[in-house]
Parts: structure tokens; sequence; C-alpha cells
């Protein structure tokens, strides 16, 4: 009764302040079985009191009068269901007691049988492991309870909502922050799919949205703002450079080879071979190296690249110096291109296909 009494609870107490899952589950089952074997030995300690109290009739000192002997026997029940919602509950308990009273006179009889006696405590032994077993399929976190099914998932139909779930999974978790817990992501789900009145209004929902991408946005920059500082101040230091032009969007590029052909247009096809590389000089892409030309539409492209590309004629070789809002922006493109990169290319427009 102790153990799954307070183990359990301290357990999902944990669980509730957010800290690592704990598998309390465990602990409930383990203590379920001890307590029915607890119980089965205080079943047969009894039959043992009952035989002696039986032979006790020679001993007239407590002829006229009786002692009672509370047997009582714990039970301890798990009301609380499953994690729902940002945190799970406390811990609620059903805790049945049931006594026996025997009474002591001259003829030292039991006022109940033993029989009696010995079935409601072995039902209570029984009851007692039944809890446990219910505690672990019903009262186990929701984590446990998803990773034991793996594997339950027969028909076409349910493997095709198991990988809707994981990848939804991995798709969230790829941007983590603050909060972001798997209780929270399940009620949401739950609620939708059963079509249940949302525990959040659409305001409340909306605010939240607004402050969270606020903040993964300063954390962004604080954390890249060395990118952010270093490429602004390589532009601007760029500009400098006679041969080095400028557009009003902030792109810049250096003709290396000018060519005489015809210049693409937005709803073009292009051939070209190129090479990309950060900053420091590293190299990210090339065409060059796979040893065959790249083929794309002109509107499918970083803005930078599209901006550049109707600018240039066929058989022009150009360096292009693209800032962050132009290429890949705040998120990057991991894990070659960090975010907030300024990107540098090499690009060879070798024809146009369409």
């Amino acid at each position: 009764f102790f153990f799954e009494l307070f183990i359990p609870m301290a357990s999902y107490h944990t669980i509730a302040a957010g800290s690592p899952r704990t598998e309390s589950w465990k602990y409930g089952l383990a203590a379920g079985i001890i307590g029915a074997l607890v119980v089965l030995a205080v079943s047969d300690a009894s039959s043992s009191v009952t035989a002696l109290n039986a032979q006790s009739v020679v001993r007239p000192v407590v002829s006229q009068t009786s002692l009672t002997m509370p047997l009582a026997t714990h039970g301890a029940t798990l009301a609380h269901g499953p994690i729902h919602a940002q945190a799970a509950g406390p811990m609620q308990y059903t805790t049945p007691q049931t006594a026996q009273g025997y009474t002591m006179g001259d003829a030292a009889v039991p006022t109940h049988s033993s029989m009696a006696s010995n079935i409601m405590i072995v039902a209570a032994g029984a009851a007692a492991l039944a809890s446990a077993v219910f505690g672990v399929f019903y009262n186990r976190p929701a984590s446990i309870a998803m990773a034991s099914s793996t594997g339950k998932f027969e028909s076409a139909g349910e493997q095709a909502a198991y990988g809707i779930g994981l990848q939804l999974g991995t798709d969230i978790i790829s941007q983590p922050f603050e909060g972001l817990t798997v209780e929270a992501v399940c009620a949401g789900i739950a609620d939708g799919m059963n079509k249940a009145t949302p525990q959040l209004d659409q305001a409340t929902l909306r605010d939240a949205f607004e402050q969270v991408q606020t903040l993964m946005k300063a954390e962004e920059e604080k954390k890249w703002g060395k990118n952010l500082e270093e490429g602004n101040n390589f532009m601007m230091a760029n500009t400098m450079r006679d041969e080095v032009v400028q557009t009003e969007s902030g792109l810049q590029y250096e003709v290396v080879t000018k060519g005489d052909g015809e210049s693409p247009q937005l709803g073009s096809t292009v051939q070209v071979h190129y090479k990309g590389t950060l900053l420091d000089g590293s190299q990210f892409d090339s065409s060059y190296d796979r040893g065959q030309p790249a083929e794309f539409p002109v509107n499918r492209v970083i803005k930078g690249w599209t901006e550049a590309l109707q600018l240039m004629t066929v058989g022009s070789k150009w360096k292009l110096f693209i800032p962050h809002y132009l290429a890949y922006g705040e998120k990057g493109a991991p894990p070659s291109i960090p975010p907030f990169s300024m990107l540098t290319f090499e690009v060879e427009l070798l024809k146009i296909t369409s």
C-alpha cells in the first residue's frame, strides 16, 4: 500500500513538473504483487490465530471479557485516468478497508468462520493485484502506452494512421520551443479528431502562436547573430569595389564573363553550372563537382537567383553575393547552410531550354 500510494504519486508529480518521465506503473505492478503476497501471508496468519483461539477454552481469565482484533487489508485502486492537456493531474486513490472482529470468550470461537475470512482476505489480495495490473494498462504515462503498442497496427488503415502521427511528431520536434509537450499536442489532436469543444478559444491560441514565434525568432537571432553581423559587414565592404554592382533589393553581382545571348524571363527554364559557398569559403553545393549542369525554372529558386538570372544573358558567368533575406533567410537550409547566412555563387548561364 505504501509503495503503490507514494512512489507512483511522486513519479506523476515529477511528470507534471516537466521532468523526464519515470515508468511509475512498474512500481505499481511490483507493489500490487508484493501487496497480494503480504495479504496471503496475513490470511495464513489469521488461520493460525483462529486455530490458536479454538484451543484457548482452558483460559478462564477471559471468560467474561471480549477482545476485538481488527485486521485491515488495503487494496489501492488508482482512479487517475490517462494524461490529458498540458500536465498530469493529481493522483486519486480509493482505499477500501475491511475488518474482521474476533471475540475471544469461554469458547474462544471467532465471530466469522475461518473459511469466510480467508476467502475475504484472498479476494482483497486479488483486488490489490488487479489494481496494479489495471494501473499498467490504464494509468501508465501516455508515452509508455503508445510505445508499448508497437507492432499492434495490423490493418493498412492503422499503419497509415500511425505514419501520419509519426510524421507529425517528427515535424513538430524539428522546431522545439519551451512548453512543447506530448501531452498538450495529443490533447489538441484528440479534441480536433473527436470534434470536442476546444479547451482554448481562438484569441488565446492566436496570441500564443504570436508569442512563441517572437520568442523563437529572438532566440535564433541571438544564436546566429554572428552570421547576420558578419554578412552585413561583408556586403557593406563589398559595395566599395568598382566591379561590384548592387541592385535595389540588396543583391550584389560581379560580371566575370559577358555573354551575347538572350536573357531568360520569369517563366523560363534555364540550364546552368554553379558553385555555392558560405562566407568562410566553405563549399555547400556544386554542379561542376557532379559533372552535370542543373536545369530549373527561374521562378522556382531563391529570390537572389530569380533576380540575377533575368539580368544575365546566355553565355554569361557572374559572381553573386546574396544577403540572407534573398537566400535561405532566418531558418537557413540545415545542415549545409546555417540561419542568416550570406551566400556567394558562381553562376554560368548555359542556355534557355524553354
